[in-house]
């Protein structure tokens, strides 16, 4: 972790946050502690220009991946609100660019028709990225009306695309693929099967596994399965073993449909990701867990004239869950604005346990942290945005804050001090005593009322030419961590520590 001079860093985030409304509090108040690190966001660079539907980081945390349709919104709203729908023969354009962090440049890497948006896939420690669901049209020509998908898996960098994987359905064949990465991220398992559909029927005509590691380097495993197989996909991981385990459930045969004795059996595979080949899996699938959001499915049978699924397991597989010191959320808020509700919110950066937080941008956002927690992204409404996240510890960072509380209290005594000096000069230098009004006497001569708040005026009052020494004389004083800011009555303040 690169720790960056402090002071600089101070400097850049005051500078980069004009606008605490929108881009948080400026300095030391916009850290968030979490463990033994402080994270302090910079100012936020505009990372790319107009809407964008996908933003996902590179497992190394160097590069954001950020795809973006190439329409006008605008034009499409107005259309659609009166009621001129697009046209049929449209077909979405989209651009992908690659934001890299450390030069804070964009390239478009990318552009072209795409059937939906695919999904974004990231391996750690890897500047490459996966994406899945990359859907050409492909027309039957024997039915003008039907239409089967060419489902894509390509490789990303910023030398270009790679494809990896590429299946198109046909009729009466349809072709899936189901990527899951493994709890260290550092393998992504990648199942293909041809499912047959026809006549009441339902089966895996054949199978596969394939292995990406984050070099780019893709290994192809067949899966073999008996007849009647179907519903391949994947159960869950081996957090030990850093292992996948393949299941697939095998149909009673067709004489034996009505047989209510005879029931459907689930099959658990071994992928062993070092080795590269399959065996059978001992374990139990308690001792397994599945990656939250993705696309891992548990074995679910269901087919007309099918008896049953199998019974679901009483030791499921748990869902795995990353630890990471901080996380960044979009907490929506509302207001009512007369008869209508104006809905907003804030993004926040946030300590795993809630214990510290911050708002990085008031108003909508959809957020991506690094995941090297080096920086946020959020995509808003006609950009995105980065910011930098820069790591101080934890001890380095409470005594800047106690220095800097210490430097805001002794600026407060000294405009206070001002204030009543400036007051005296208006009132024939008599200043007021500590019963009287002090917030009413002396505001007039201040920037602000808060700088009088906690302050404790202990002047007796009176004449002040009549004062044998002023220098030695107290004004008052603000009480901090560790001591007090002290205001005499020539205009000097000191900081005194506690006995």
């Amino acid at each position: 972790m690169r720790i960056y001079p402090v002071a600089a860093l101070l400097c850049a985030a005051s500078l980069g946050h004009g606008q605490p409304s929108v881009f948080g509090k400026p300095g030391l108040e916009s850290v968030v502690v979490a463990g033994k690190t402080a994270y302090l966001p910079l100012s936020a660079k505009v990372a790319v220009s107009g809407m964008a539907i996908s933003i996902k980081w590179s497992g190394d945390g160097k590069t954001l991946l950020i795809i973006r349709p190439e329409v006008d919104i605008d034009d499409f709203i107005l259309k659609s609100l009166t009621g001129v729908a697009p046209s049929s023969e449209a077909k979405p354009v989209f651009s992908i660019h690659l934001y890299d962090l450390p030069s804070g440049k964009a390239k478009e890497v990318w552009r072209g028709e795409l059937i939906g948006v695919p999904e974004v896939h990231s391996l750690a420690e890897s500047s490459l990225f996966v994406l899945s669901n990359w859907t050409t049209e492909h027309r039957n020509p024997q039915a003008e009306d039907e239409e089967y998908g060419t489902e894509s898996v390509v490789l990303l960098s910023s030398a270009g695309i790679r494809p990896l994987l590429s299946m198109t359905s046909k009729p009466g064949r349809f072709e899936t693929i189901t990527l899951s990465h493994s709890p260290n991220n550092q393998t992504l398992l990648m199942v293909r099967q041809s499912i047959s559909v026809g006549n009441g029927m339902v089966r895996t005509l054949e199978a596969g596994v394939n292995l990406l590691d984050a070099r780019g380097r893709i290994r192809s495993i067949p899966l073999p399965l008996p007849e009647n197989a179907r519903n391949v996909g994947v159960a869950g991981w081996a957090p030990q073993t850093q292992n996948a385990v393949v299941s697939y459930v095998v149909m009673p045969a067709r004489e034996d449909r009505g047989n209510a004795n005879v029931r459907a059996v689930q099959h658990l595979v071994q992928v062993n990701v070092n080795k590269g080949d399959l065996g059978a899996f001992g374990g139990k699938l308690g001792d397994l867990v599945t990656m939250g959001g993705e696309q891992e499915r548990m074995v679910s049978v269901a087919a007309s004239g099918a008896p049953s699924a199998v019974a679901a397991p009483p030791d499921s597989p748990k869902a795995f869950v990353e630890a990471r010191e901080l996380r960044a959320e979009f907490l929506p808020m509302q207001a009512k604005a007369g008869n209508s509700v104006v809905r907003s919110g804030a993004l926040v950066l946030m300590a795993e346990d809630g214990s510290s937080t911050t708002t990085v941008f008031g108003g909508m956002a959809f957020p991506e942290l690094s995941p090297k927690l080096n920086a946020i992204a959020y995509a808003v409404e006609g950009a995105v945005f980065v910011r930098k996240l820069s790591p101080i510890d934890k001890a380095t960072y409470e005594r800047m804050k106690e220095e800097s509380e210490r430097t805001r209290l002794i600026s407060d005594c000294k405009q206070a001090a001002l204030g009543a000096l400036l007051y005296g000069a208006d009132n024939d230098d008599k200043l007021p005593s500590s019963s009287e009004n002090i917030q009413e006497l002396l505001m007039p001569y201040l920037r602000n009322a808060d700088i009088l708040s906690g302050f404790t005026y202990v002047f007796a009052g009176g004449d002040i030419t009549k004062v044998e020494s002023p220098a030695e004389t107290i004004l008052g004083y603000k009480i901090g961590k560790g001591g007090r800011a002290v205001a005499y009555l020539d205009g000097h303040v000191k900081w005194i520590k506690d006995p």
